[in-house]
């Protein structure tokens, strides 16, 4: 495999400081000492996933499994809840710094790769690998070193010195710091022979290597796509390769989704963790059994007395013949007649076809035992509104409620605003609800309708109950003196608007936010504005979960797929409930 160079390391990093600059680490996900996902939490979540063998992107999925290694519990211990100040990498190396408040995670794409964290001052805390070398060394306490320069960066366009008496190639490799398919891809766009002696080289070809050099550089700069080229080894490059021209050639169109697309696989896809190994196998087996075909025709021929035919199988089995034998990969095979030596060859036949066999064998078991299932979830885009209870109305209007004490009282406190309607069921355990104060009367109905149906009323099996609303002058977050006031409770003065007898129903279906499709939970009239189809529920018998697990497979048969299991229960009242049935769009008025 050939992936990325460190020249299309910094422009996806200088493309990546854009995205993540001022995102959190929520968590970290590994399946092994290569692949690591970084579940990043801000505007809208997102992972940031990376191999150690190839780069790093930006994924809507991520490794949802552990490695459980000491150096993981170490990394999330350093990481997680940290923001993220900045992302770059070290010019001319294959070395990103993810720079957060407090310190830096440094990760370095070459070799067996590493990650080492470090403090503000670059002194290591932990490393995936404590290592010694020649001029520095990675020990945690010691201030991170990096490697020696391997050559100039050729973003540096620092001409090369024509003073070696080799080939173009290796001089340049020498003195740049280049992969090599960007190497070859100067040669190919200048026509400079790159085994011709770099003291030979004319000033006309200086020249046109140079030019090369700037085009390429300007093209990878420019990038919004990525190239994937099949020949012996995957080829990957920012820009169009034009020496690989003869091979396959995948473009994936824009650059952060072209990197999903392409590597997403290396992180997730099921594959034979020894798939080089089985390959290899499954060749070693065809040769076998190729081999023991070429000597039973070759017993068959000496039987059969036809020269021609056994000076061509001796020729094609690379044997000799000798006197009275036949020398076949060093083995002498001797027999006093043609039909006995016939009988030996075929007995190497058996013995190259009991060889195929188990080798076949082995390749099967290798599959069984070496076989990965990788674990991944989707990444979850939430907007704010979304970890409390909340719904549209049927004419357009956000309503928010809380889901516990905790969020009731955030509600009231931070989002709550001066034109805003405060709704409370008339029940002890009941939700507080926000909508604009300048609702419409149908969004006040369906406001007291949630407020109902997530308070208390459900769990009791209640069909109905009474629900007020007040404006946020009248709610008052001291209660008067001699009296309690729970957490998350509120008092509420003056006038209450009443709505008597509101019926407990609910509708639960999908409605599409931002792209992406979410579990809408709201009265029926809204849920029938916006959900294509949407299951009808009121309080009842089943268990949340049973009830999240047959909605989830009543939509999954209208919508094809739909989102995880735990966003229904997330999105059904607390308590039991009945289906009523399933209805589409525009059912209810």
């Amino acid at each position: 495999m050939d992936f990325l160079s460190d020249l299309e390391l910094a422009v996806i990093a200088d493309r990546l400081n854009h995205l993540i600059g001022g995102m959190f680490i929520n968590n970290i996900y590994s399946r092994d000492e290569y692949r690591y996902s970084f579940l990043l939490k801000g505007e809208h979540a997102s992972s940031l996933n990376v191999n150690l063998k190839i780069g790093i992107w930006l994924s809507d999925r991520y490794l949802k499994e552990r490695s459980g290694t000491q150096f993981l519990t170490q990394l999330r211990r350093f990481a997680e809840g940290r923001k993220i100040n900045s992302i770059k990498t070290v010019k001319g190396e294959r070395i990103i710094l993810l720079n957060l408040v407090g310190g830096n995670i440094i990760f370095e794409i070459f070799s067996n790769g590493n990650i080492i964290c470090t403090d503000e001052d670059l002194i290591t805390s932990c490393a995936l690998r404590e290592e010694e070398f020649k001029l520095r060394s990675i020990k945690v306490g010691q201030k991170y070193v990096l490697p020696k320069p391997k050559g100039t960066p050729i973003i540096d366009f620092k001409p090369l010195p024509y003073d070696e008496d080799v080939p173009l190639a290796k001089h340049m490799a020498y003195n740049w710091s280049i992969s090599r398919k960007l190497m070859n891809e100067i040669f190919f766009i200048s026509n400079v022979d790159s085994q011709k002696k770099a003291s030979n080289i004319g000033y006309d070809e200086k020249e046109k290597i140079m030019e090369s050099l700037r085009q390429i550089i300007e093209q990878v700069n420019q990038s919004n796509a990525i190239y994937e080229y099949k020949n012996n080894e995957n080829i990957y490059s920012l820009i169009k390769l034009g020496h690989l021209s003869q091979y396959q050639e995948i473009k994936y169109e824009g650059l952060e989704e072209g990197l999903k697309q392409a590597f997403d696989k290396y992180m997730f896809e099921t594959k034979d963790i020894n798939q080089e190994r089985i390959l290899k196998q499954q060749e070693l087996e065809k040769l076998y059994q190729e081999r023991a075909a070429a000597l039973r025709e070759l017993a068959s021929a000496i039987m059969k007395y036809d020269s021609k035919s056994i000076n061509d199988l001796i020729t094609k089995l690379n044997a000799e013949i000798k006197n009275d034998s036949i020398v076949i990969n060093g083995k002498t095979i001797k027999g006093e007649t043609p039909a006995a030596i016939a009988s030996e060859i075929y007995k190497e036949a058996k013995a190259f076809e009991e060889g195929a066999k188990r080798l076949k064998k082995s390749i099967s078991q290798i599959g069984v035992k070496e076989k990965s299932s990788i674990k991944y979830k989707e990444v979850i885009s939430r907007e704010w509104y979304e970890k409390y209870r909340w719904f549209i109305t049927s004419n357009g209007l956000l309503a928010v409620g809380g889901r516990d004490s905790s969020s009731n009282e955030a509600l009231l406190k931070k989002i709550m605003k001066p034109n805003d309607l405060v709704f409370h069921a008339d029940i002890q355990g009941s939700p507080f609800f926000l909508i604009p104060g300048n609702a419409d009367e149908k969004s006040v109905m369906e406001a007291a309708i949630a407020t109902a149906s997530f308070s208390r009323a459900w769990r009791a099996g209640l069909s109905s109950a009474d629900v007020y609303y007040v404006t946020p002058e009248q709610v008052k977050f001291s209660a008067p003196s001699g009296e309690f006031l729970p957490k998350g409770g509120a008092i509420l003065t003056g006038k209450k608007n009443y709505i008597k007898g509101v019926k407990l129903q609910l509708g639960i279906g999908l409605t599409e936010i931002k792209s992406s499709l979410k579990v809408l939970s709201a009265p029926l009239p809204s849920a029938s504005s916006h959900c294509k189809w949407f299951i009808e529920i009121i309080p009842g018998r089943l268990q949340q979960s049973d009830a999240a697990k047959k909605i989830s497979k009543m939509l999954i048969s209208v919508y094809g797929k739909v989102p995880a299991m735990e966003e229904f229960q997330k999105a059904l009242p607390a308590g039991n409930s009945d289906i009523v049935g399933i209805r589409k769009m525009g059912d209810i008025k």
